[in-house]
C-alpha cells in the first residue's frame, strides 16, 4: 500500500528540522542522475538531501555520478553497475530513458540496496509487487495546475507561451 500525504502536510514536513536520528551507523548513497546539464536542479538536489543528513546528525557517504540527460545511457548503466559494485544502503536514481527500466526492475530485486527514484512519483504498474523503496519528487499534476493558475493570474486575457526542453 503506498501511502499518500496532503500538500499542506508535506510541506510542513519539509519545513520542519529534521528530526535527530538515534543510529550512528554511517548510511553509504549513490546518486546516479542526469547531472551534467545547464539546470543545477539535480545537483542541488542532493545539496539538500546531504544538508538534510547532516540536520538529522546521520552519519553519511555520499557518491555522486553525473552524466548528460537523455544520451548517454550506456554511461548512466556504467554508473549504476560501479554505484552497486560498492554495496551503497541506498542508490537515488532517476528513469532518464526507458532502457533504465529493465536495470531498475534488477535492482529492486536486489535486498541489500534499497532503490529511491527521484521524480517518478507514481508507482510503476508493470513492477507490480517488486517495487522500489521509494517514490519521491515533484509532483508534476500539481506543479502544472500550480503554473496554470499563475499565468491565469498574470495574463487574464490570455497569452501566448513556449516551453523549451531538450537533453
Amino acid at each position: 500500500m503506498i501511502a499518500t500525504t496532503s500538500l499542506t502536510n508535506t510541506a510542513s514536513l519539509v519545513r520542519d528540522k529534521a528530526k535527530p536520528v538515534s543510529s550512528s551507523k554511517r548510511v553509504r548513497v549513490s546518486f546516479v542522475y542526469p547531472g551534467n546539464q545547464a539546470s543545477d536542479y539535480w545537483r542541488r538536489s542532493v545539496e539538500s538531501f546531504e544538508a538534510r543528513l547532516h540536520e538529522a546528525g546521520q552519519p553519511y557517504e555520499i557518491k555522486n555520478y553525473f552524466s548528460k540527460p537523455g544520451s548517454e545511457v550506456r554511461l548512466q548503466s556504467e554508473h549504476i553497475a560501479t554505484a552497486i559494485s560498492l554495496k551503497p544502503d541506498y542508490l537515488v536514481f532517476t528513469l532518464d530513458a526507458q532502457k533504465h527500466s529493465v536495470i531498475i526492475e534488477r535492482l529492486v530485486s536486489n535486498e541489500s540496496t534499497k532503490v529511491i527514484l527521484q521524480n517518478i512519483t507514481t508507482p510503476l504498474k508493470e513492477w507490480e509487487a517488486v517495487q522500489p523503496f521509494l517514490y519521491v519528487g515533484f509532483d508534476h499534476e500539481i506543479g502544472t495546475k500550480l503554473l496554470a493558475e499563475e499565468y491565469i493570474k498574470r495574463f487574464p486575457e490570455g497569452g501566448s507561451y513556449a516551453i523549451f526542453y531538450g537533453s
